[in-house]
């Protein structure tokens, strides 16, 4: 029990809290903020519908009653249990108030049990879909983060109907926080107010010292070359099996989960191709460290343009070379990353400079380009301002 704290910023999470790529910005938040404001953290909930076949392990072990962790004194998580899952749950409109009705009880359960003087809650919603939450919790300040342009898919087609529900979330958001420059531009005219908020990396990646080989990946030969994160479809996969073709002696090295098997198929049955896996986070700066350069091979179209990579902020942290596609949001690190046209030869160029001995671009500077962006900075610079204005209205 904390009685500290006066308002406590529930953040809806868009993934499972152990997997989602906002948790350490919100640890780092949570270790930023004043004495009187508390951070909770609504995982994914426990369904009827989606969690005994998707999660059966966390639907059985929550299927009586929500469970609620502390992470710190002012930062707890809460798993609830709801009927349904939101999007199906959208189509039906008793199925909407029966689930707004639980998830406002089981919020504002945990909060009495934990922060029993709370006066004051800010809902924090990541996608229009989960618009139905600010609908639970009348008169509660609003915040929504837009970390992809949503309506695009990464095919390029433009979804019309998705693209009116965030338009109504952005009318309706007291503060609105947009992760690349692209976004508030189409945004700006509809948000009330607007922000924006880079991604960044933990301070643990800046952290030299010895740790844990990973044995798969060191039993791959020099130079490895590697990708780190979600496997999805807005990468470049042409480029990619043509210059693994005509560069045998590289070895690209797969790091994370694949969304679509078919899609990676062919450059998975590259003989230079290995596939690993996901890894633990905290093994993340070491599996990096493995690495001679890190790719960001996305195609260039109007999806990526909005993208500000995640695995960008990481690579640089740890030193690794980067060489990724020319994207709006990465031309700031222009100097101290390669940046070549989506051609093989362009590509082959760069990654050819990249893994040099000693690189052309230094590894101090490419440490230095990201501690900036580090969460801990992120969150006194980019968050808490903006997040005490609204409180203070």
């Amino acid at each position: 029990m904390n009685t500290a704290i006066k308002t406590v910023v529930v953040v809806h999470a868009s993934a499972e809290w152990r997997t989602f790529h906002r948790r350490s910005m919100l640890q780092a938040l949570a270790a930023e903020c004043p004495e009187t404001i508390g951070v909770m953290v609504v995982n994914r909930p426990v369904t009827f519908d989606v969690g005994p076949w998707r999660h059966p392990r966390k639907f059985f072990a929550g299927f009586w009653r929500s469970a609620v962790a502390e992470e710190r004194p002012n930062l707890i998580t809460l798993t609830p249990r709801l009927p349904l899952h939101e999007i199906v749950a959208n189509r039906l409109p008793f199925a909407v108030s029966v689930n707004s009705m639980l998830m406002r009880r089981q919020v504002h359960g945990a909060i009495g049990r934990l922060f029993p003087k709370a006066e004051q809650l800010i809902q924090w919603i990541y996608y229009p879909s989960q618009r139905w939450v600010w609908d639970a919790f009348h008169g509660n300040a609003k915040v929504y983060e837009c970390y992809d342009d949503y309506p695009r898919a990464a095919s390029g087609v433009f979804d019309n109907e998705l693209w009116m529900q965030e338009q109504q979330v952005l009318r309706e958001a007291d503060l609105t926080f947009a992760t690349a420059l692209s976004l508030m531009e189409e945004r700006a005219t509809i948000a009330r107010r607007l922000k924006f908020l880079p991604n960044g990396v933990p301070d643990f990646f800046f952290d030299q010292s010895p740790a844990f080989v990973d044995e798969t990946i060191q039993s791959v030969p020099h130079p490895r070359i590697g990708y780190l994160g979600n496997i999805f479809s807005h990468m470049d996969y042409p480029l990619l099996e043509e210059l693994f073709q005509q560069n045998p002696q590289w070895h690209f090295v797969l790091v994370g989960p694949i969304e679509n098997q078919e899609r990676v198929a062919k450059l998975r049955s590259l003989r230079n191709v290995h596939y690993v896996g996901p890894r633990p986070y905290a093994q993340v700066p070491s599996v990096l460290r493995q690495m001679d350069v890190g790719l960001i091979p996305f195609l260039d179209n109007t999806f990526t343009r909005a993208i500000n990579p995640l695995k960008l902020y990481e690579y640089l942290a740890v030193g690794l070379p980067t060489v990724a596609t020319q994207l709006p949001e990465l031309d700031r690190f222009k100097d101290v990353i390669w940046l070549p046209r989506n051609t093989v030869q362009d590509y082959q160029a760069a990654i050819t400079a990249a893994i040099s001995s000693p690189p052309q671009k230094s590894k101090s500077e490419m440490v230095e380009a990201a501690k900036p962006y580090a969460w801990a900075n992120i969150a006194r610079q980019y968050v808490l301002p903006p997040l005490m204005d609204i409180l203070q209205r």
